[in-house]
């Protein structure tokens, strides 16, 4: 085990540790008595949500990822749940940690493949939250009668939400997310720091291209996985 692995774990059990003490032992005890065996469902649920999530995240990896344990994937997905939980970073921090988990321990894994799984995975992610609200949205609307500038708001946000969602699939789907890049390079504008961002991006753009000609399908149940979840979940 890596010392920074052993201090984070020492660091994570004082932290347990001082917030049991800061709460009260009593308390908490309390508390645990007050929801009894109920919380024993509401566990369960919560680590299958993680364990489906996890699916879904799979069939967004590219390959030699794809061959990986299934267990290690859940483990990799906790890991940057846990971070999304700990740090204030709207979730970036935990896609971060999962391609930074992905590339490490085998030598024929690389950087980019792993950032390119978590991209993926984080779009498939993005695609159910939007299509729950979208669905939630008109269950509002058709179940409540709300004012005419409220339901239009609402639509109005939902489409400029959903374009911007399907316009980031369609730039991931054709290999365009470095495109800007690509064209300052080839305008002259050029610096080590923009030619090595270039080439990375490139890398990046290209084996996007390559998920979605080698597994058009994986997408879909990715998200159609992760959405089902949601709506068991609410």
């Amino acid at each position: 085990m890596k010392k920074f692995h052993l201090y984070s774990i020492i660091l994570g059990v004082g932290f347990l540790v001082f917030l049991i003490w800061k709460i009260g032992a009593a308390v908490l005890w309390q508390e645990l008595v007050t929801l009894g065996w109920g919380l024993v469902p509401m566990i369960i649920m919560n680590g299958l949500g993680k364990f489906f999530h996890a699916l879904g995240w799979r069939y967004c990896l590219i390959e030699p990822y794809r061959t990986l344990p299934l267990s290690q994937v859940v483990s990799i997905r906790m890991a940057g749940f846990a971070i999304n939980q700990l740090t204030p970073t709207a979730t970036v921090g935990g896609y971060v940690t999962m391609g930074t988990l992905l590339s490490m321990g085998r030598q024929e894994l690389n950087a980019h493949e792993a950032a390119t799984s978590a991209i993926i995975g984080k779009l498939s992610h993005t695609l159910a939250q939007l299509l729950f609200v979208v669905f939630g949205s008109v269950v509002i609307i058709y179940a409540m009668d709300l004012p005419a500038a409220v339901w239009t708001a609402m639509v109005t946000g939902s489409i400029i939400l959903g374009v911007g969602v399907f316009a980031f699939l369609v730039v991931q789907k054709y290999g365009k997310l470095g495109a800007v890049i690509r064209w300052l390079v080839a305008h002259k504008f050029e610096g080590k720091g923009i030619k090595r961002l270039s080439y990375h991006i490139t890398e990046i753009d290209n084996h996007m291209k390559l998920f979605y000609e080698k597994y058009p399908m994986d997408m879909t149940i990715s998200v159609f996985s992760r959405t089902l979840l949601l709506f068991l979940k609410h």
